[in-house]
C-alpha cells in the first residue's frame, strides 16, 4: 500500500495546478479534499474558499448564477476554516471579504470584530497556503493580512454609512443642537450612545470627543480636571484613528490632542502618517459639524485639511526653537493689536469684527469683561459688572407681585457673597492692554494659554456674536424665573418649619442658577476669533529647513509649544528660563486693562504668504 502524500503537499500540488491555469481541475481536487472528514482542517478549508473565490470572480459575466452559488460556498468554507483557525487573521479578512461581496452586512460586522479582537495572530502560512511569497518573513505575512482586513473594514463602514447616513446625520445633528439647548454634558451623554449605534460611522465616533473639547474649554487652565478630560478624548482618538486610518480630520483632531497633552513626538507621528495618505476620505464626511470643511470641492477640502496638519508640524519645529528667542519677542509673539483683528475680519466677516468692536466698547464702559445681564425682556439688555446690582433689581422691580415679608426673607436667606462668582474662568487666558500711543492690544496671558487656545478654538463654527450670547443668556435664565416664580407662589405661610426650609432651599438654588444664567463674559465670543488669526498666520509661514528646526529632543512643557520665526520673529541670542511671566501678566481678571508704555509701535509682526 503506498504511502499517503503529506497534506500540505497535496495542498501545494493544487494550488500549483490552479496557478498554472487548471482552474476547473485545481477547483475538482480542492473540493474532493474538503470533503474527506481526515482532511477537515484550516489549510484545506481555506484552499478550497480561496478556489472558489476565483472561480466566483471569473464567473461573475458568463454564467452569474454560478459565480453566486460558489461565492455563497466559499463564505461558508471560510466561516468553517475562521473556527478553525480562531487567531488567522488571513482567514477573517478573506471571510468578511466575501460576507460583504454576498450583501450579509451584519454578519460581515460580527466577522470582522471579532477579527479585530485578535491579539496573538498565527503566521498565515499556516492556515493558508496561498500566504506563501519570495523573501517573506513571518512578520510581513502577518502585516499583510492585517492591511487585508483593514481594507475589507473601510469596505464595511463604506457600506454601512450608505446605509445609516441619514438616520446618522439626523441622530448628530440632535446631539448638536442638544449642546446649544441644555448643555454639554447632557450632550456628551447623547453623543456616546451615537457613537455605540453607529460604531462604523467616524463622525460618530469624533462626535463624543468633540463633546469632551468643549467640556475642556469651558474649563480654566489651572483646572486638573481640564487635563483629565482632554486625557481621555486623547485615548479615545487613539482608537478612532487606528480603525479610521484614511481620515484626514480623525488625524487632526488626534495630533491636535496630542500637542496640547505635550505628546510632541506621538503629534508628529500622526501628523506625518496622515500625510502619506494616498487617498483621503473626502473631510466633508467626518467633520463636526457637518459641513464646516473649509473648500468647494474634494481636492480643495484634502489641501486645507493637509494645510491644518502642516501648520501642526510648523508650530512644534517652532516649539524646539523657542529658547533661541529673546523675552521681547516670546512677549510681543502673544499679542495682537485690536485695530489688526478687526480689519482682518471686517473683509471676510463683518459680524465677527462688530463682535469684537462691541466687546471692547462694552469692557472699557464697565471696566470688566464678566457682565450680569439683566434677563427679564422689558430690561433692554441692561447690564453690570456687579452682581449684587442686579440682585437688587430682581429683589426691587420684578419681585414686587410678592409679599414684602418673602422679600424680606429672600433677602436674609439668599444673601450672595461679595466674591462668590470671582473665582478664575476659562476666559482669564485673554487680557486688553494698551501699547505705544494707546493702541489696544489682546494679550494672551501666558504660553500654554495661546497654545491651547489656537489648538481647541481655531477649528470650532463660527462663534456666538455679543448680542446672541445674551439673547441665549436670557433664554436660559427664563427658563429658571419661571420655576422661580412657581416656587414664590406656593411659598408656605409660615416661617418656620420643615416646609420653609424646604422650600428655601429650593428657592436657594434657582436663585444661584438664574444668577449664573445672567453670568456673560464677552471674552468667550473673541477668543476663538483671535484663535484663528493666529492660526491662520501659522499654516501661511513658510516651511523651515527640517535639518535645523527638528534637532535637539523633546525635552520641554507644554507652556514652550508656540512658534517665532514663522510669524516674522527674529532670531535671540538670549535664552529665556523657562516659566518666566509675559510682561502683561494681570492679577486681577475682572480689570484686566492696563498701560503698557515700552511696547513696540509695531508689535504684531507679520509674515509673508
Amino acid at each position: 500500500m503506498a504511502a499517503r502524500v503529506p497534506l500540505r503537499v497535496e495542498v501545494r500540488d493544487v494550488l500549483s495546478l490552479h496557478r498554472d491555469g487548471r482552474h476547473d481541475e485545481a477547483l475538482r481536487r480542492a473540493l474532493t479534499m474538503v470533503a474527506t472528514k481526515r482532511n477537515s482542517c484550516a489549510l484545506v478549508m481555506n484552499l478550497a474558499a480561496n478556489l472558489l473565490l476565483e472561480s466566483h470572480l471569473r464567473n461573475l459575466g458568463p454564467d452569474p448564477s454560478l459565480a453566486r452559488k460558489h461565492l455563497k460556498v466559499a463564505a461558508m468554507w471560510y466561516e468553517a476554516a475562521a473556527a478553525e483557525a480562531p487567531n488567522c487573521v488571513e482567514t477573517a479578512a478573506a471571510h468578511v471579504t466575501a460576507l460583504l461581496a454576498l450583501e450579509l452586512h451584519s454578519e460581515a460586522e460580527v466577522a470582522f470584530v471579532r477579527a479585530m479582537a485578535i491579539t496573538a495572530a498565527d503566521d498565515p502560512l499556516l492556515h493558508n497556503a496561498a500566504a506563501d511569497g519570495v523573501n517573506r518573513t513571518r512578520e510581513d505575512r502577518i502585516r499583510i493580512a492585517g492591511e487585508k482586513l483593514r481594507v475589507a473594514g473601510e469596505e464595511l463602514r463604506r457600506r454601512f454609512h450608505e446605509i445609516n447616513a441619514s438616520k446618522e446625520d439626523d441622530d448628530i445633528a440632535q446631539v448638536l443642537t442638544l449642546m446649544e439647548s441644555l448643555g454639554v454634558d447632557s450632550a456628551f451623554v447623547a453623543a456616546v450612545e451615537v457613537a455605540k449605534r453607529f460604531p462604523f460611522s467616524a463622525r460618530a465616533q469624533l462626535l463624543p470627543v468633540h463633546m469632551e473639547v468643549e467640556m475642556a474649554r469651558a474649563l480654566s487652565r489651572d483646572s486638573k480636571k481640564k487635563r483629565e478630560i482632554l486625557g481621555r478624548a486623547a485615548k479615545r482618538m487613539r482608537a478612532t484613528a487606528n480603525t479610521f486610518q484614511s481620515s484626514l480630520v480623525i488625524a487632526i483632531y488626534h495630533a491636535k490632542l496630542l500637542v496640547v497633552l505635550g505628546e510632541y513626538e506621538a503629534a508628529e507621528t500622526e501628523c506625518n502618517r496622515a500625510l502619506r495618505i494616498e487617498d483621503p476620505v473626502d473631510p466633508n464626511l467626518h467633520d463636526i459639524p457637518p459641513g464646516s470643511s473649509s473648500g468647494d470641492d474634494y481636492s480643495a477640502r484634502v489641501l486645507a485639511a493637509k494645510g491644518e496638519i502642516n501648520g501642526l508640524l510648523k508650530m512644534m519645529d517652532a516649539q524646539r526653537q523657542w529658547t533661541l528667542m529673546t523675552k521681547d519677542d516670546q512677549e510681543n509673539l502673544l499679542c495682537v493689536h485690536v485695530e489688526i483683528l478687526i480689519n482682518h475680519y471686517k473683509s471676510s466677516n463683518k459680524s465677527a469684527a462688530d463682535t469684537i468692536s462691541d466687546a471692547v466698547f462694552q469692557f472699557k464702559r464697565h471696566g470688566a469683561w464678566s457682565l450680569w445681564i439683566y434677563p427679564f425682556p422689558d430690561c433692554n439688555g441692561c447690564c453690570t459688572p456687579k452682581v449684587q446690582d442686579l440682585t437688587q433689581h430682581l429683589l426691587q422691580v420684578h419681585f414686587q407681585g410678592f409679599s414684602k415679608n418673602l422679600v424680606a426673607v429672600m433677602d436674609e436667606k439668599i444673601k450672595v457673597p461679595e466674591n462668590a462668582f470671582d473665582g478664575p474662568t476659562p476666559f482669564d487666558v485673554l487680557s486688553l492692554c494698551q501699547g505705544s500711543e494707546d493702541r489696544d492690544i489682546f494679550c494672551f496671558t501666558e504660553l500654554e494659554d495661546m497654545l491651547h487656545s489656537v489648538l481647541l478654538l481655531s477649528n470650532r463654527a463660527e462663534p456666538s456674536s455679543v448680542q446672541e450670547m445674551r439673547a441665549k443668556k436670557c433664554r436660559e435664565a427664563a427658563v429658571t424665573l419661571k420655576g422661580l416664580h412657581k416656587e414664590l407662589k406656593t411659598f408656605p405661610a409660615r416661617k418656620s418649619g420643615a416646609k420653609v426650609h424646604k422650600a428655601v432651599d429650593t428657592i436657594q438654588k434657582l436663585w444661584i442658577k438664574l444668577l449664573e444664567a445672567s453670568r456673560s463674559d464677552n471674552r468667550e465670543a473673541i477668543l476663538p476669533l483671535m484663535s484663528s488669526f493666529k492660526w491662520g498666520e501659522i499654516k501661511k509661514c513658510p516651511e523651515k529647513d527640517k535639518d535645523v528646526s527638528r534637532t535637539g529632543s523633546y525635552h520641554m512643557d507644554v507652556t514652550d509649544a508656540v512658534f517665532l520665526h514663522c510669524l516674522g520673529i527674529s532670531d535671540g541670542s538670549l535664552s529665556v528660563e523657562h516659566g518666566s511671566k509675559p510682561f502683561h501678566e494681570n492679577k486681577n481678571h475682572q480689570n484686566g486693562f492696563e498701560k503698557q508704555q515700552d511696547l513696540n509701535e509695531d508689535i504684531i509682526p507679520r509674515c509673508d504668504d
